[in-house]
């Protein structure tokens, strides 16, 4: 009898001493995030706002990351917009997260709904991963989908946010090969005019770079440049686009302004000078038109109309889209082009004691724009790992304003000192 009482009561602790797996069956709810590597907002969000959401439901809330930056991710991100019912205009845009079929998109919206989904969706008995193929082939392993859809390794359950230059540059390696190439451009620019000046000074005659004739093939080349390389992708892609179309009027009518200028046989150096000085007003007023459009959005923080070419979305929404984090640098350089055309309308003033004041500035200005772009076109593909190709237009256009500002603003600077 003792015997049996002892077995019973081992029995008993046994049963006891055996592990629960209640929490295997535990109702879990999945999420996929979609978020890129310079995105401030999706970095606020991912170690800010996740967090207390996160422990909060424990396991029962699975996070998915996707970094829409990587060819793979940006695939998954094109598929959950072509199958779900994204808001109107704001597809694109990230961060943006997915339950079920529920699209929450920004740093606000996010965070506010996230927290009332899950907890109705654990009360429900689970919510799923969302309804998009792509993506519930890519997070099965599915080897044939991924290897037709590009979708492989796309989703992490762990957030990456550091990239070797490499990783970002191979991103698009289209859009931040035309970055190098303006970059090159830029520099080239800038060495032309301050290297040029300093041997004029030092030999006390014009120096090649500093000729009216090179700056005349410089505005050429980099007019038929432009001209190049819009038709090369719109050829490639079969459509026109605004920002494409825009591009095609602005690089045609330089080559044809330039050219009626050179064909015109201007008397002198001088009025040749003064033919192409009056060019930086049209200059100056596409450039405002470039700069405005980044300022709108930028500060909206809406989505732009990329283009042939880059994910300018992705630059605009970076850390480097506002000086100092707060002037967007839409503003910036609306408010350099909006100084270099009152600088080159006051040097225009026939009685203005301030004119040769005015080549100065609109030299310096000119200078220090080129300079900037150089350091924002340089991050696009090394750090950021995208590129704007509304910004690398703003960029050519200010090296085509210190080209045609040198000359007088040199004279200015020699006279006065």
């Amino acid at each position: 009898m003792k015997s049996a009482v002892l077995l019973l009561l081992v029995l008993m602790l046994a049963t006891l001493a055996m592990p629960t797996h209640a929490q295997d069956t535990s109702p879990v709810v999945y999420a996929i995030l979609f978020y890129s590597p310079t995105c401030p907002h999706c970095h606020q969000f991912i170690t800010e706002d996740l967090p207390p959401i996160q422990e909060r439901f424990g396991d029962q809330l699975q996070v998915l990351f996707v970094d829409v930056s990587q060819t793979q991710g940006a695939a998954l991100f094109q598929a959950a917009i072509n199958v779900l019912d994204f808001p109107e205009g704001r597809a694109g845009y990230v961060p943006t997260m997915l339950i079920g079929e529920t699209v929450m998109i920004g740093g606000d919206e996010i965070p506010s709904m996230m927290p009332t989904l899950v907890s109705d969706g654990l009360a429900a008995g689970g919510i799923g991963l969302p309804p998009v193929p792509e993506i519930q082939a890519a997070m099965q392993g599915s080897l044939n989908s991924a290897a037709s859809d590009g979708t492989s390794g796309a989703i992490q359950s762990t957030y990456t946010e550091e990239q070797t230059w490499q990783d970002r540059f191979a991103n698009d390696s289209t859009g931040n090969g035309l970055a190098v190439a303006v970059l090159g451009l830029l520099v080239f620019g800038l060495v032309m005019q301050i290297g040029g000046e300093i041997q004029t000074l030092r030999d006390h005659k014009p120096s090649l770079w500093q000729s009216e004739s090179a700056r005349r093939w410089v505005v050429m080349a980099l007019a038929a440049l432009s001209t190049g390389v819009v038709v090369t992708l719109v050829l490639e892609n079969g459509e026109f686009s605004v920002p494409t179309l825009l591009a095609v009027i602005v690089a045609a009518g330089l080559v044809g302004i330039v050219w009626r200028i050179w064909q015109g046989q201007p008397e002198s150096v001088r009025q040749s000078e003064n033919l192409l000085y009056s060019l930086i007003p049209v200059i100056a007023v596409l450039g405002m038109i470039v700069a405005g459009y980044l300022a709108y959005i930028e500060i909206r923080e809406d989505e732009a109309v990329c283009g042939a070419v880059g994910d300018c979305n992705s630059v605009q929404q970076s850390d480097y889209a506002r000086l100092f984090g707060v002037l967007p640098i839409g503003v910036l350089g609306l408010i350099g082009y909006v100084a270099i055309l009152g600088a080159w309308w006051l040097s225009r003033r026939p009685t203005s004691d301030l004119a040769p004041l005015a080549h100065m500035a609109g030299l310096a200005m000119a200078i220090g724009g080129v300079g900037f772009s150089v350091y924002l076109t340089f991050l696009e593909p090394f750090v950021i790992g995208a590129t704007c190709a509304w910004c690398l237009t703003s960029a050519l256009l200010m090296l085509l304003i210190l080209l045609l500002q040198a000359p007088q603003g040199w004279h200015a600077l020699n006279a006065k000192f």
